[in-house]
């Protein structure tokens, strides 16, 4: 983790077992002071504070009972922290419950409660951190809200949880859209997990059942969500998620395909996989020469692996398929394959040019969906079932702002990186999928779409991402251990408003 995050102070909610257990371990080994509070499994918390102590762990564990859906409790905990610390640099609202309370038949007590943890708690203690943050004059702090794939989906019989967790999900874009209002450099993110092995489960749903589920697949673990905290806390301050990783060693050699690869998120991409050891087919229609430029100055620098450019139009289907032919034929077939290529056009939905509409259908759609098929039947033929396949998509398939039709196109991407996800698990295939959304990037793409002037323009309004930081997210989902999944990365320029 960056060395700036050394020495400051962390408050972790519900920090005595599973997620926020990990958590608080993680960060204290770090170097980080940890506040890790918890109502009832205070003890807990005592516990993890004197083994971390016998590790000579960097940081410290300094555990306090609360119960957060008390705001008296709450008001009590950041006095004692502004009196022993100074105050909070970093918020990990981690606590959260759920009851089996469906909407037809729930009782209202049990409502109120997931509502005063969930999400008044959370609240709270993300107004007090920022009012320490403030009145210490920090403004490089960040907010976690542990959040669930509740938060995004209705989930089967516990829909007033799922709502809770749709809360926080509006919760976290709101409090982003404040803190630019007031062009502040605190971060907000928002981790959403599928089903981690913890006591949660079997609180939810009753040890029988939640050993049911569990037993169906690998699932998380708690220290994949504390790994997952740690890369968007480490992401430089302009950027809202990056990491810089090693990549783990199963992927050295291995084949990767990058499309769009003569500049911008493409050309950091593939140097990025190189510099990792793996076989890159790099491939551009009018810019090759570029790709081939690159791989020559990797072979300078003695790179550990190889970039081989292909030149290819992806508007065309025969020679997209002569270039799995050729991949299959020098290097076996591919293992990873980058769905980087993409274009927009100003082309508004009242005026626009219907050759700008297709071409922008050709590229940003079609294009992608033929790599992801040709790329999973090669992998299929050889065996390959730990594949990874990628999206480069954008916030615009998140949300409309600009241009309707570019961003029509990329909401299919959000569609089609989702309905492939369920196709492989129907099919028990452990090959992953994984949407990569950035918001504004400094690369050449609003120059060719805006023009130069106007793409300039655009660029002066912030501190933009850069595109090593996009390579960065990819290596950490590459990197991920293979039973987890990091299935959509939503990134922004710190300074970005929309």
């Amino acid at each position: 983790m960056a060395d700036r995050w050394i020495g400051r102070v962390a408050l972790v909610t519900g920090a005595s077992v599973g997620i926020g257990a990990a958590i608080a371990k993680k960060l204290v080994k770090h170097g980080m002071k940890v506040v890790g509070c918890a109502n009832n499994g205070v003890n807990k918390v005592k516990a993890i504070a004197a083994e971390l102590k016998s590790q000579n762990a960097p940081g410290l564990l300094y555990p306090v009972k609360c119960d957060v859906s008390k705001e008296n409790e709450i008001l009590s905990m950041f006095a004692e922290i502004k009196e022993k610390f100074g105050g909070v640099d970093v918020c990990i609202n981690n606590a959260g419950l759920s009851i089996d309370c469906p909407l037809m038949s729930g009782k209202t007590e049990d409502w109120r409660r997931l509502l005063e943890v969930n999400v008044l708690g959370l609240s709270v203690c993300t107004r007090e951190a920022l009012s320490q943050m403030e009145s210490k004059g920090v403004d490089d702090g960040h907010i976690f809200n542990l959040s669930s794939l509740g938060g995004h989906k209705v989930l089967e019989g516990i829909p007033f949880y799922c709502g809770t967790k749709h809360m926080v999900t509006a919760l976290t874009e709101g409090l982003r859209q404040e803190l630019r209002a007031k062009k502040s450099n605190i971060r907000v993110t928002s981790i959403s997990p599928g089903y981690v092995k913890t006591e949660f489960m079997s609180r939810m749903l009753g040890e029988e059942m939640s050993e049911q589920i569990l037993s169906t697949m690998k699932s998380l673990t708690p220290d994949d969500i504390a790994n997952a905290l740690v890369h968007a806390l480490h992401a430089p301050p302009h950027c809202q998620d990056c990491f810089e990783y090693k990549m783990a060693d199963r992927w050295v050699g291995r084949v990767a395909l990058v499309t769009g690869a003569s500049v911008g998120i493409g050309a950091a991409i593939a140097k990025k996989l190189v510099s990792h050891g793996m076989k890159v087919v790099g491939c551009a229609n009018n810019g090759v020469d570029k790709v081939k430029a690159i791989s020559e100055e990797l072979k300078s620098q003695n790179a550990p692996g190889l970039l081989h450019a292909v030149k290819c139009d992806v508007t065309k289907e025969d020679e997209i398929l002569a270039m799995f032919a050729e991949i299959k034929e020098k290097f076996g077939g591919v293992d990873v394959c980058v769905n980087n290529a993409g274009l927009g056009f100003d082309c508004p939905l009242m005026s626009g040019k219907t050759e700008h509409w297709r071409h922008m259908l050709e590229v940003n759609v079609l294009a992608l969906a033929i790599c992801t098929r040709e790329s999973l039947n090669q992998m299929a033929e050889r065996g390959v079932d730990d594949g990874h396949i990628f999206h480069l998509n954008s916030t615009s398939g998140h949300r409309v702002a600009g241009s309707g039709f570019y961003c029509g196109t990329k909401y299919m991407v959000t569609a089609m990186t989702e309905g492939l996800r369920q196709e492989l698990r129907n099919k028990k295939s452990n090959i992953r999928i994984t949407s990569i959304s950035p918001g504004m990037v400094k690369t050449e793409f609003a120059i060719r779409m805006r023009g130069e002037e106007k793409g300039n323009e655009i660029y002066s309004r912030m501190k933009n991402l850069e595109a090593d930081d996009i390579a960065n997210s990819l290596i950490h989902a590459l990197h991920a251990p293979p039973h987890c999944q990091i299935h959509d990365i939503i990134m922004r320029p710190t300074e970005q408003r929309s």
